[in-house]
């Protein structure tokens, strides 16, 4: 995990970048723990999450993890960004899949570049998704598009999300940092 603080046009951003580019971003157990322990910075009151190339994050890395536990390291992660009083600012490119569509729904505002793609592959996999990622795909996206990802792990593309509302730009990190 990286992070760097940028002027923004009102206040400093703080960018957190995944790093992880040889797992494309795929969350492990680390990553989640430091995705929880910098959502409690009170110095900022802006943060963009973006994903170093090629992916925004490919979902969960259960590579030798307990399962268990990584499932409730990142339900605990994902309710500290959700609690985060920071404006959160998903910058999307490339793929968010599984925990990477989580972590663009615990964003308050989404900016993606027109080819990235969200879903979760859990249907196809023969995995349970939790309520609070349902609850949230069917707030952030509607009950049609959420249906569609939850029920036949369909990716959506950027643009198809944008002319519905679920992505509020389309564009850059250098758009999000600049739009904080």
């Amino acid at each position: 995990l990286r992070t760097e603080r940028r002027p923004g046009p009102v206040r400093d951003v703080l960018v957190v970048t995944v790093d992880r580019p040889e797992r494309r971003n795929a969350l492990d157990l680390t990553t989640v723990r430091e995705l929880r322990a910098v959502a409690g910075d009170t110095t900022v009151g802006a943060v963009v999450l973006t994903g170093a190339p090629p992916a925004f994050c490919a979902g969960a890395d259960l590579t030798g993890v307990d399962s268990e536990e990584f499932g409730g390291e990142l339900s605990a992660m994902l309710e500290a960004w959700d609690r985060w009083p920071a404006v959160r600012i998903a910058a999307i490119d490339g793929p968010a899949l599984g925990a990477g569509t989580q972590l663009a729904l615990v964003c308050d505002l989404r900016v993606a570049s027109a080819g990235s793609e969200l879903g979760i592959p859990a249907a196809r996999l023969g995995l349970a998704v939790d309520q609070w990622t349902v609850d949230r795909l069917v707030d952030e996206f509607g009950w049609p598009v959420a249906r569609s990802i939850l029920l036949t792990a369909e990716r959506v593309g950027a643009e198809t999300l944008h002319r519905i509302g679920a992505i509020h730009r389309l564009g850059s990190l250098d758009d999000a940092v600049g739009w904080a």
